[in-house]
């Protein structure tokens, strides 16, 4: 790799090490005791000197802004940044193991002393000559980066360890034995496990239990959880196969929410059944579907849990990746039709092979709104494709640009439509400009062969001859539809005529708002201060006024969502997704779903099962919610978003 190159792109999750802690670092490894600091990278060009500019998750600048700490952001040299490890199965941790643990802000590096109860370990940390007691879902086995990959993998990690090994412990004496064994289970007494079964109506279910004894014969007697005698009294005992039992599944810690096609168990009558996510509802509610049963279900986001394999004697999570290894397709029948689905990491992904003639999107200011023809080159994995622009050229002017793209801003090549004569007043179109095609609206016609388009993205009109204008098609469903003269066209054009109408009245207010965008909206009224509910912009009513239409708000008698006036100084755009990997902090402010809309707090306790109480200072009420019902919270500052740090509260 050349010195002006880095493996990491802006938006990657990364961990920096510090240069005042005992490490050795060069170009192409990290290899340090830690603390490993969590961050997103801002910017993934370095600089002259190798430097990237990253953006601490864990901790605060120095420097308050107007709204308090903000999170740190600062150049360091990149050989100091690696990417966050692989996921282990924390499977297998024994006393002398190097590993990381989750301690504050950061991650440090220590080694298991003995191994307690209910999943904890007492942990000697290296520099600190300290030990202290730390749960297994704050832990993972030590890696070092080097040479960019990982060392030693787990696998070789587990393998290389003794095949039995006695721990005492201060509370309890555990056997901890690594079979070498991949064709038979061997489940203890008292382990705890999970049953399936084979009997209609009970495919595809797990049911939690406790190992009796060995019966022989590869069977076992097994006390069931959450199963009675048909008294109700006594749990239910029975034999079963090995074949039907695995060992229980490790908790998957920092689960915020889950994706489409994503591969679940869902909690249901007394057992986990496995599904896939068909639907996301909102930040806490999914629909499910069962293969075996045919059946879609709804689900509270804390009556699920990501599915996992055992697989030769470890757990591997079911990604959607998982997925597309399997058979591509899978065919349910129905009552009434036979269904097709196609499972992919996005619908009708097999449209972006290597080699299919593309067009890529971008959510970056001044280019939203265009596309640019590529070339796929290959899948990167995780959603994301490796493409080749076809009128876009490195900063040498000759070799095609080459990126990585995320699936949801690609789309397949549009066809030509043919037969255009010419185009209509209002009518959507994509022009060609600056290498790529941007989508606007004749807002006016000059004669056969120019027209006038107007481009909302960037509130401009220019002139384009016929031959550099296409008819706009949407890509929806895995169809491409025309787009004909509609509301949207309308809108776009009234937003035309409001700026206009604003600009020539002077109107020096910096919030501009088109019409039909989706914000968020304020209240000043006692009960609600600190609440912002999502609507969308209706009319400018003007004095800095607007006409909104909440999404989650209805008129009293339910009939209508509730339209109200609104001042600009009450509105802000709908703050960006912030993917939020690891636990809320106390004193953490965050943004909470709470009746209807995004209420403002402070963290105040950090309960098990991912939930917290939550202190609202304008009602001064403490309530309790799960991780799914938070977000980050960020402030709208002179038109950006700044995320918010830990801030201290009393």
């Amino acid at each position: 790799m050349s010195d002006s190159e880095t493996p990491f792109r802006k938006g990657d999750q990364v961990e920096v090490t510090k240069p005042h802690h005992h490490s050795y670092a060069t170009t192409t490894s990290v290899a340090t005791n830690g603390p490993y600091y969590p961050a997103i990278v801002l910017r993934s060009h370095p600089t002259k000197d190798h430097h990237l500019l990253i953006q601490y998750q864990t901790l605060k600048s120095l420097h308050s802004g107007p709204y308090g700490p903000q999170l740190l952001t600062e150049y360091v040299h990149w050989a100091r940044v690696r990417p966050i490890p692989p996921n282990d199965p924390h499977q297998g941790l024994k006393v002398g193991d190097s590993v990381d643990a989750f301690r504050g802000c950061s991650w440090v590096k220590g080694t298991v002393m003995d191994i307690y109860e209910n999943s904890k370990y007492l942990v000697l940390f290296d520099e600190e000559e300290q030990e202290l007691e730390i749960e297994q879902w704050n832990l993972r086995l030590h890696r070092n980066w080097v040479r960019g990959s990982w060392d030693a993998p787990l696998l070789e990690l587990l393998q290389e360890k003794p095949s039995e090994t006695e721990v005492e412990s201060r509370n309890c004496r555990i056997m901890i034995t690594y079979s070498r064994r991949k064709s038979k289970e061997k489940f203890r007494k008292g382990t705890m496990v999970e049953v399936s079964s084979d009997e209609e109506g009970y495919k595809g279910s797990w049911f939690t239990a406790t190992v009796i004894q060995s019966t022989g014969s590869d069977k076992f007697l097994l006390e069931y959880h959450n199963l009675t005698m048909d008294d109700g009294t006594q749990p239910l005992r029975e034999e079963v196969h090995a074949q039907y039992i695995r060992p229980f599944p490790p908790e998957v810690p920092g689960v915020v929410s889950f994706k489409e096609l994503q591969e679940v168990d869902a909690w249901y009558n007394e057992g986990w059944w496995e599904g896939v996510i068909s639907k996301v509802l909102n930040f806490s509610e999914y629909i499910v579907y069962f293969s075996y049963s045919n059946e879609e279900l709804r689900f509270g986001h804390s009556k699920l849990r990501p599915h996992q394999h055992w697989i030769n004697g470890k757990w591997v999570i079911a990604s959607k990746l998982e997925v597309q290894e399997k058979p591509s397709e899978m065919e349910m029948e129905s009552r009434d039709l036979r269904i097709k689905i196609t499972y992919s990491s996005k619908k009708s992904t097999e449209k972006f092979r290597k080699g299919t003639l593309v067009e890529v999107s971008s959510d970056e200011e001044g280019y939203k709104g265009s596309w640019f023809t590529a070339t796929v080159i290959g899948s990167t994995g995780s959603d994301r494709f490796l493409v080749e622009y076809h009128n876009l050229t490195m900063d040498d002017g000759i070799q095609p640009f080459r990126e990585e793209a995320h699936a949801r801003h690609i789309r397949p090549f549009p066809p030509k439509v043919s037969g255009i004569v010419h185009f209509k007043k209002l009518q959507e179109v994509d022009a060609w400009y600056n290498d790529g095609w941007w989508e606007g609206v004749i807002s006016k016609v000059i004669n056969f062969s120019e027209y006038i388009v107007y481009f909302s993205s960037t509130n401009e009109e220019l002139r384009f001859e016929h031959s550099k204008l296409r008819p706009h098609q949407h890509w929806i469903n895995g169809t491409w539809l025309i787009a004909s003269k509609g509301k949207s066209c309308e809108l776009a054009m009234a937003y035309r005529d409001v700026q206009v109408s604003m600009n020539d009245a002077g109107n020096k207010s910096k919030a501009k708002f088109n019409l039909g965008a989706m914000v968020e909206v304020r209240s000043d009224e006692e009960g609600f201060r600190g609440s912002w509910y999502t609507a969308i912009i209706v009319d400018l009513i003007g004095n800095d006024k607007f006409l909104v239409e909440y999404q989650t708000l209805r008129t009293e008698d339910e009939t209508e969502l509730l339209r109200e006036e609104a001042d600009v100084s009450d509105i802000r755009p709908c703050p960006p997704d912030i993917e939020h990997l690891y636990r809320f902090a106390v004193q953490e402010k965050v943004d909470v779903w709470y009746n209807e809309g995004w209420w403002v707090g402070y963290i105040s306790n950090v309960l098990d099962d991912l939930r917290y109480r939550v202190y609202f200072e304008t009602t001064n009420e403490v309530l309790e919610f799960e991780h799914s019902d938070l977000r980050p919270h960020q402030e709208w500052v002179d038109g950006n978003w700044v995320a918010a740090s830990r801030v201290g509260h009393q």
